[in-house]
């Protein structure tokens, strides 16, 4: 039995089985970066850059926009924090996207994503 052959394989797999984590843990981490700027874009509303409002089949990013809104509206109303009626900005954002008006869906996407997280006046008060 070469046994020689067996530990380089060994080896080898145990090196590809490391790079392969190292590379989900940095898209992990791009990934986390990119919602980041997403949110930091949603948060803005004077300055749009045009990847966000864009969808795929144009380069550019609509659909995940999309993505993180209903994941924030999610993930908010299940940790119990009032909506604020973002659902119906969404819902318009939805009929705007699919009627091909990608700033209007961006512009209600924001909405929605802005009526959650906005500072209410109870935080002021603290």
């Amino acid at each position: 039995l070469d046994t020689g052959n067996l530990d380089a394989a060994v080896s080898s797999r145990a090196s590809q089985d490391s790079i392969n984590a190292l590379g989900e843990g940095l898209a992990d981490q791009n990934s986390f970066m990119l919602r980041i700027q997403i949110e930091q874009q949603l948060s803005n509303k004077h300055n749009v850059i045009s990847t966000f409002y864009l969808p795929e089949a144009f380069g550019g990013l609509l659909e995940l926009v999309r993505e993180v809104v209903v994941d924030t509206l999610n993930q908010n109303e299940a940790a119990g924090i009032s909506l604020n009626k973002a659902g119906d900005h969404f819902q318009d954002g939805e009929i705007a996207l699919i009627s091909g008006d990608y700033k209007r869906a961006y512009n209600k996407y924001q909405k929605a994503y802005l009526k959650v997280v906005k500072k209410s006046k109870r935080d002021d008060d603290d």
